[in-house]
């Protein structure tokens, strides 16, 4: 996933005999174009459909107020924390067992259903078995990540997405209501690079997520977190009509920073401002990675020098419902570096790397 900055695209025009001093320009603001890459792709999947959502109960609640967060025993990192080498310098062996022990997000990125429905299962049963709160993160929408390319994916129609998320709330609601806490973090990117897409896609997408945000949060015990990319992204006031055409009205909140490097200052002052915008919703914010800040150069590809942030907390302020760490530190962004793994593949390298940087 890109979690990068929009860049904008400027006209300077020289005015002539308009007034304006010799030497003089004006910059104009070019409203942004599909991304050619996602038109080809857009044709060669299926056709947008417009699911409709109907009227009725949702809830709002937070499922942070009474549960610890769940650390999953399965993780990535924790299976590479017990499959290092004896030859493994023991700091490092040391950094990874406790990045190992820190909750982190679970990610269902495979569009196949039933692989899907397996993971999210075994990841709330378990949860559900030691009374914590289970952080699920769905990144399969149609078109994903289809301009930048490392995450590029999702599944290939408007109706096998809404077939992938009825498994998922299958899975959900299968959970005894009493042992039920799930936090959903829904689409990174989705909204941030809506205009990649041709017209009919970006229509077929918020109404895609209006529906997986209702349907989802009618579960009780469920908080769903529309995703609202970063601070240095899209404007506050752009946001906020894209998350209200994609039903923030009938979701918990907004998540802020998946995958990205922005200060939490930056990212609490954004959030605020967001939140007066769509109803004072709640939102979270992803911290996995934030330690030292972006890069210096806006990389947002395994850049190097950054740190692992604040650890986890569900401790609510302001519209603040909680501090994540949604990307688990070391899982790569993707192939974009020589000796680099593929996009979601842990390394034990980049996750050193976070964690020397932050003094661990």
């Amino acid at each position: 996933m890109r979690s990068g900055r929009r860049l904008r695209v400027l006209l300077v025009v020289a005015l002539v005999g308009s007034g304006v001093s010799a030497g003089g320009a004006a910059a104009f603001e070019v409203a942004a174009a599909p991304d050619l890459q996602c038109v080809r792709l857009a044709q060669e999947i299926a056709p947008p459909v417009q699911p409709t959502v109907p009227a009725g109960a949702f809830g709002i609640s937070s499922p942070f107020t009474s549960r610890a967060l769940w650390v999953d025993p399965r993780s990535q990192a924790a299976v590479a924390a017990h499959q290092l080498p004896t030859s493994t310098d023991p700091s490092t062996a040391r950094r990874i067992r406790q990045i190992a022990a820190v909750p982190t997000a679970g990610w269902l990125t495979s569009p196949d259903v039933q692989g899907s429905r397996a993971q999210a299962g075994r990841i709330l049963q378990e949860a559900a078995g030691a009374g914590r709160t289970a952080v699920l993160v769905a990144y399969v929408i149609p078109l994903r990540d289809c301009a930048a390319g490392e995450s590029a994916g999702g599944v290939r129609s408007g109706s096998a997405y809404q077939q992938w998320i009825s498994g998922l709330i299958a899975v959900i609601a299968a959970i005894p209501q009493s042992r039920r806490s799930v936090a959903v973090i829904l689409e990174p990117d989705a909204l941030s690079a809506l205009d990649d897409l041709p017209a009919d896609r970006q229509a077929e997408r918020l109404a895609l997520l209006r529906w997986a945000a209702d349907r989802l949060d009618r579960i009780a015990g469920v908080g769903v977190y529309l995703d609202a990319g970063h601070s240095d992204w899209v404007p506050s006031s752009v946001m906020a009509d894209r998350l209200a055409q994609a039903g923030i009205g009938k979701a918990r909140g907004f998540a802020l920073n998946v995958s990205n490097f922005r200060s939490t200052a930056d990212l609490l002052a954004y959030g605020q401002a967001l939140s007066g915008q769509v109803g004072w919703k709640r939102f979270v914010v992803d911290t996995s990675r934030n330690g030292a800040g972006p890069a210096p150069d806006g990389a947002w590809c395994n850049p190097p020098g950054r740190a692992l942030g604040a650890a986890p907390s569900t401790s609510a302020h302001g519209q603040l419902d909680a501090l994540l760490w949604i990307k688990p530190p070391g899982e790569s962004d993707g192939a974009c570096a020589p000796g680099q793994p593929p996009a979601g593949q842990f390394s034990v390298a980049l996750a050193d790397d976070l964690a020397r940087t932050a003094g661990w």
